[in-house]
């Protein structure tokens, strides 16, 4: 019988287990921003009565598995709003929730009378920093995954029903897809994944990043060379443990600097254990809501007192032009040698609308490092070039990116990828592409790939009292045409003086020797009319200044025929040497304010003679030091986007020869500068330029050194605001800038005006300088017996002074200053002014 018993008692078992198992309720599902899209990490989902639940993953996911289920189940983060769903009990399904962002609210901490439990860890944060961050490790070295999407968000009633919206009417099936129900619609165009290994070097500091292999789909995005050098992870490299942190060109305090107590508020919350490590959890806030710094959460571990974990966020609020909201979060794990080092990292920028009630730009940045190498320092030469991208890197095939990729790309990832493929090959989105990108370079690229650009347009129009109306167009080659040949033209006709002075036009050939050292050559002619004072375009300079000088302002102006040859090279990384021989005449074009006359040497009868025109030929080397410059290449052209602010030196030596390609004068000239933006914290950021130049032998005066005025409305940098165009001369001279940015540290204290982020800025600018008897003027007269034009010097012992009180991002893109020249105030000379200045800035 006691076998009986026993299958018995197992067919109950079984039973009773079968119902049990039946019954399991399995749930699996991604938590999200329903703003942006974005995972949202460490969120708590779990049935409120029976305390049973789970947090997600970094990557936003999660799984509950129990027999209790209760009917609905609730998701909970800080600085979101709780939302709950239902649940079907016994099944196994799949529950996403996007959630919205709120206020960050911490009514429910009480601080006792004593200290602040949370100082005691950030004492001990400060304490290990040292042996924790990661700038401390002699060398380190990692590969790196980073995906990049940008899309439009916010997208208004208005402008869904435009013209150019329509073709998008058939795709919005598949974007709420990526929405999620309860999402916010937003329509992807850009889409990267970038696989690169990132080197750094302590001491001397130096980074490298190879990028090995990119991928990009985006509209608009016709090369893919240019935009796979920003998308790197070196870019994005944000350490906590710095006292600040330089985020869209602002300096941000950070929630771990050493003053944090001054900047922030902290909260001790809870205590968790995460990958094996405990770790105190503490919250923190701006003590202001329009300083620059941030709102979130971080884990210590309790023992290193390391970062373990800290997600951040930066509000509307906070005084930052058209950053809506700003997310960064970020995972450590300790290396061999102690310190910590991100492992992943997730960054999401919301932009408002720039242009009126239309649309924002969402960008979403996810990095993943691994493979971490530490204190193994390469050769030198390996860290020489800052960003380099292998030959193949944008053309790697699939099974290299499913080998490579830390993770496999979402059903979310493949939508996107397939929406922009849609939308690069709409008609109308192409032709908004092209006017868009005409308005931005200022060149228009005729077909899909064109090999020149026409332009640039900013200067297709002029005005000066010789040529009457101007008229210019010209072109360049761009790198469809050669990547190791670019030639550049223009031609400019003037309604009064095209009988009298022709065609003015200028051509110009330049070849790569090395791409990768930097090493070009080229040849140039010009016949144009150039302004005395006002800055040569030929190294293109600032366009936008040139073509305000053009519009009526110019009146000193010469005739000139200009022939150039050049060489230019990196000789090791932020070393560039140029060197460049001149063949220049130039005679004045006669009008009311402007003649010179100087005497000059007759060989043959040892007598001199009146004359006015002048013919140079001079040789000049040119050196640039910046060490720590991070050069973009763009085509055939290359830009330093600034992110390393030290200093720059520029030294210049310049020899005249007499008789040789036709030269009347022998010469030396140099010139030295060194100009840095120095970040400085919650007080801004600070410019300053200091120039020293020396003309060593006498010349006639439209060759010694002519302080750069500006007599447009336009507010530069580079000139005295308040000099006129060619007002002093000097052969040897010393000159200084300084500007303050405060970004609105005062202004953002006072109720009414914090509103308008506007931000202050100041600035001074002086001049030292003197003439030798010698470079006086000899003549004292004009060949028809007219008086002369008239130039003032500096007194060596009087500085000229001007300085300046500003507010800038006024209505985000518009800068006023009022000026005031504190001496030399001759007649005619300003003495207040105000002028506005354009620009884009966050």
């Amino acid at each position: 019988m006691n076998w009986v018993k026993r299958i018995a008692g197992f067919f109950f078992f079984a039973l009773i287990s079968g119902h049990i198992f039946a019954q399991q309720t399995v749930i699996t599902g991604k938590v999200t921003d329903a703003q942006t899209g974005e995972p949202v990490p460490y969120a708590k989902v779990y049935f409120k009565h029976l305390h049973i639940g789970n947090s997600t993953s970094f990557e936003g996911f999660y799984s509950i598995t129990t027999n209790t289920p209760e009917d609905s189940l609730t998701v909970d983060y800080l600085g979101y709003k709780p939302k709950s769903k239902s649940v079907i009990k016994g099944k196994t399904q799949v529950i996403n929730f996007q959630i919205e962002s709120s206020e960050m609210k911490i009514d429910e901490v009480v601080i006792h009378p004593g200290e602040n439990p949370a100082w005691r860890i950030l004492r001990g944060v400060w304490a290990h920093k040292k042996q924790n961050d990661k700038a401390s490790l002699t060398a380190y070295q990692y590969k790196s995954y980073s995906k990049i999407e940008i899309s439009a968000d916010n997208i208004s009633e208005k402008f869904k029903k435009s013209a150019l919206m329509k073709p998008f009417q058939n795709i919005f099936d598949s974007l709420k897809l990526i929405s999620g129900d309860d999402g916010k619609t937003y329509i992807p165009f850009f889409i990267s994944e970038t696989i690169s290994d990132f080197s750094y070097l302590k001491d001397p500091e130096l980074k490298s990043e190879n990028i090995k292999g990119s991928k990009l789909m985006g509209v608009g995005l016709t090369d893919g060379s240019l935009a796979s050098q920003l998308v790197g992870s070196s870019l994005q490299d944000y350490n906590f443990y710095s006292n600040w942190l330089n985020i869209i060109d602002k300096g941000f305090v950070s929630p771990l600097a050493d003053g944090g107590l001054g900047f922030y508020r902290y909260y001790l919350i809870d205590s968790m254990t995460i990958d094996g490590k405990y770790c105190y959890k503490i919250e923190f806030k701006p003590r202001h809501e329009k300083d620059l710094a941030f709102t979130g959460t971080m884990w210590i571990n309790d023992t290193s007192f390391a970062l373990k974990r800290i997600i951040v966020n930066i509000g509307k609020t906070a005084n930052l032009n058209y950053i809506r909201s700003l997310h960064i979060q970020q995972d450590l794990m300790p290396t061999s040698a102690g310190a910590w080092m991100p492992v992943k990292e997730r960054i999401t920028v919301d932009i408002s609308e720039i242009l009126g009630e239309s649309f924002g730009v969402l960008g979403k940045l996810y990095i993943a490092n691994s493979d971490v190498v530490v204190n193994q320092p390469k050769k030198l030469l390996d860290y020489e070039n800052r960003i380099t991208q292998e030959e193949d890197a944008l053309h790697r095939d699939d099974k290299y990116w499913v080998t490579n990729r830390p993770d496999s790309l979402t059903k979310e990832d493949k939508t996107v990828m397939h929406i922009i493929d849609t939308i690069v090959n709409m008609p109308r989105i192409k032709t908004a592409v092209d006017v868009a990108e005409v308005i931005v370079n200022g060149y228009y690229t005729p077909g899909k790939h064109g090999k020149i650009d026409i332009g640039p347009y900013i200067l297709a129009l002029g005005d000066n009292v010789v040529e009457g109306f101007r008229f210019r167009m010209g072109f360049k080659t761009n790198e469809d045409f050669s990547k190791y040949w670019i030639i550049k033209a223009y031609g400019a006709v003037g309604t009064n003086d095209f009988l009298k002075n022709g065609l003015k036009y200028s051509a110009s050939v330049e070849t790569f020797l090395s791409r990768k050292s930097w090493t070009k050559v080229g040849i140039q002619h010009q016949v144009d009319i150039q302004g005395l004072g006002v800055p040569d375009d030929f190294f293109e300079n600032n366009n936008l200044l040139t073509a305000s000088a053009q519009l009526g302002f110019l009146t000193r102006l010469n005739m000139v025929n200009v022939n150039r040859a050049w060489i230019e090279s990196d000789i090791v990384k932020g070393f560039n040497v140029r060197l460049y021989l001149m063949q220049k005449d130039f005679w004045p074009q006669i009008n009311n304010d402007y003649r010179f006359s100087y005497y000059y040497p007759n060989p043959e009868t040892g007598t001199s003679n009146l004359t006015q025109n002048i013919h140079i030929t001079e040789a000049v080397v040119e050196a640039r030091l910046a060490f720590k410059e991070t050069y973009i290449i763009n085509g055939n052209k290359r830009a330093n986007i600034g992110f390393d602010k030290a200093p720059i030196f520029t030294f210049q030596y310049a020899r005249g020869f007499n008789n040789f390609l036709g030269g009347q004068f022998n010469y030396d000239r140099a010139t030295i500068t060194m100009d840095q933006t120095v970040k400085m914290g919650t007080f801004g950021h600070a410019d300053y330029t200091i120039s020293a130049n020396k003309i060593f032998e006498p010349l006639p005066y439209p060759l010694l050194a002519v302080a750069p005025g500006n007599e447009t409305i336009l507010r530069t940098y580079g000139t005295f605001n308040m000099m006129n165009f060619f007002e002093f001369v000097t052969d040897q001279s010393l000159t200084a800038y300084y500007t303050q940015h405060f970004d609105g540290i005062f202004f953002n204290r006072i109720p009414l005006l914090q509103k308008l982020k506007w931000r202050e800025v100041v600035g001074a600018k002086a001049a030292w300088g003197s003439l030798s008897a010698a470079n006086q003027l000899t003549s004292n007269q004009y060949p028809q017996d007219q008086p002369l034009s008239t130039f003032h010097t500096f007194d060596p012992k009087i500085p000229y002074l001007e300085i300046s009180l500003g507010v800038e991002n006024i209505f985000r893109f518009f800068r006023v200053d009022f000026l005031e020249r504190l001496n030399y105030l001759y007649p005619g000379a300003p003495r207040f002014g105000v002028k506005g200045s354009f620009y884009f800035a966050f």
